[in-house]
């Protein structure tokens, strides 16, 4: 029987065990199943917080293994752009292959190093009040090379595939 029940079979013995007048017990056995309810309710209850005590438990287990994973995951990332920037800085960047790897140098993500220089051809307005920058507008505009660009820069980036 759930808390629910319990606590309505509960309501319902004490009301029949008990004279709502004069306080009196007018049905010892509804009031001994009342005293039997109430002990089953206190067990469910005492069991229910067990459960959540012991859930609480596993739960900051988990969030500290959690954490251990994520500690890793970004170690490990920062070892591999670490050592792509090693490579990216003494590479030839001519494209190299084998069965089990394919390296080439890519065009590179653009870094706007001086956003208040960037001409207004090359700023989306993406809502209302907001100026965005057309990163592809000004990475072609690079790689072009036709007109010397001061506002942004390439930086290479190292696909392993």
């Amino acid at each position: 029987m759930n808390l629910y029940d319990i606590t309505k079979e509960m309501e319902f013995a004490l009301s029949e065990s008990i004279d709502p007048e004069t306080g009196e017990m007018i049905d010892e056995a509804k009031f001994d199943l009342f005293a039997k309810l109430q002990g089953d309710q206190d067990t469910k209850i005492k069991n229910t917080c067990k459960y959540i005590k012991q859930e609480q438990i596993l739960l900051k287990g988990y969030e500290k293994e959690l954490k251990r994973i994520q500690s890793i995951i970004k170690c490990m990332k920062n070892k591999h752009e670490f050592l792509k920037n090693g490579i990216l800085m003494n590479w030839n960047g001519k494209e190299l292959e084998d069965e089990q790897i394919r390296v080439r140098r890519n065009t590179g993500t653009i870094e706007i190093t001086k956003p208040e220089e960037i001409p207004d051809e090359f700023k989306v307005v993406a809502m209302v009040e907001q100026v965005k920058i057309d990163n592809k507008g000004i990475k072609n505009l690079i790689l072009e090379g036709n007109v010397k660009v001061n506002y942004a820069k390439i930086n290479p980036t190292l696909s392993i595939l």
